[in-house]
């Protein structure tokens, strides 16, 4: 009779037997926390080359890394644990996918003028402000009376025209020109009677002191076709006096 094997062994070491103690391996693809493990006295820091000896470190994929260099060194070194590569131990709770990015401007502040007042006056974006400066003259002014007045100030006409009436001119002759008056591009797209391209020129076009070069041009032009007027009305005798004749502004 033929006694099994495994019948023998279970008889005669019926608590199995003891095998060799199989050697200690570190897994590189499962971080191993320095307290509590098992350490080398002499091992040093992957990344800052100083002892890990009383500190709290990581082993990734055969070197002893402090937790503070762990980031770094990963960044550097570019290891990758398992499918994927390992990331900072501080995750962003940014939400994943897709985020969209407005790529419009800031939003045109009103400034401290009526947005019909815009056409002929110059603002500033500090709503309590007064000040305004015209476009034509680039008189300043500080208050809606200061406004009204101006309109009525016959120091500034050019024969009869205000500077309203020679600005509504020089709009109009821009229009015809379909060219933004603050770059230069070619558009057909206006506001409060100018050519203006988009919404960083709006906000130029209402706050921006400097005399844009477009209507500065077109300006002087309807001026003196206006003083050509005038000059030809007193040699033919006519009513209009020196004073209702003004100065161009300097450059």
């Amino acid at each position: 009779m033929n006694v099994p094997l495994w019948v023998l062994k279970a008889s005669f070491r019926p608590y199995g037997s003891k095998m060799p103690e199989r050697p200690v391996t570190l897994n590189p693809y499962a971080p191993v926390h320095g307290y509590g493990s098992v350490w080398h006295p002499e091992s040093l820091c992957a990344q800052c080359a100083l002892s890990i000896k009383g500190t709290d470190w990581v082993f990734r994929s055969g070197s002893y890394v402090h937790r503070l260099c762990e980031t770094d060194f990963v960044n550097k070194s570019s290891i990758k644990l398992g499918p994927s590569t390992l990331e900072s131990p501080r995750r962003s709770r940014r939400r994943a996918g897709f985020h969209k990015q407005s790529d419009e401007p800031d939003p045109i502040p009103d400034g401290n003028l009526g947005d019909s007042e815009y056409r002929f006056w110059i603002g500033t974006e500090q709503n309590p402000s007064m000040f305004a400066m015209c476009r034509a003259c680039r008189c300043s002014v500080y208050g809606e009376k200061d406004r009204n007045e101006h309109k009525k100030d016959a120091r500034y006409w050019v024969g009869s025209d205000a500077c309203t009436q020679q600005l509504i001119e020089v709009y109009r002759r821009l229009l015809g020109k379909k060219e933004c008056v603050i770059c230069h591009k070619h558009t057909t797209w206006k506001k409060w009677g100018v050519p203006i391209c988009g919404k960083e020129c709006e906000r130029a076009w209402k706050f921006s002191q400097v005399w844009h070069t477009a209507v500065k041009d077109t300006l002087d032009e309807v001026r003196r076709k206006l003083y050509a007027e005038v000059a030809t009305n007193l040699k033919s005798g006519g009513s209009e006096t020196s004073e209702s004749m003004s100065i161009l502004p300097p450059d």
